[in-house]
């Protein structure tokens, strides 16, 4: 992947949503087989993430967004408190089951 995280500790650094997606053709909607490479990456990904982000010493959420039915939504995210008033932290709401309804 080609991005540059930035986690020095202070007031100027923030992540408003900050995401990246690995998928955004839709190719991983064609079929499971090829979802699954995309899932693999984005797993791998935040795992780096993961240990790249604690050298964050403010708050943060870090978490993977996966749609179940577009696999070009899915989606790594950061997010921190910051200047454009986006509520943190964010608080997750239900998802509906359509296997519900």
């Amino acid at each position: 992947m080609n991005y540059n995280l930035d986690f020095k500790s202070d007031e100027n650094n923030w992540f408003d949503l900050w995401h990246i997606h690995f998928d955004n053709k839709g190719k991983g909607n064609n079929n499971f087989k090829t979802r699954k490479v995309f899932l693999e990456k984005i797993f791998a990904e935040f795992e780096k993430i993961k240990g790249q982000i604690q050298s964050f010493s403010l708050p943060y959420q870090l978490w993977i967004f996966i749609d179940e039915n577009d696999s070009c939504y899915d989606a790594i995210y950061i997010h921190t408190e910051n200047p454009n008033n986006t509520p943190f932290p964010i608080k997750p709401e239900p998802c509906e089951n359509s296997s519900n309804n």
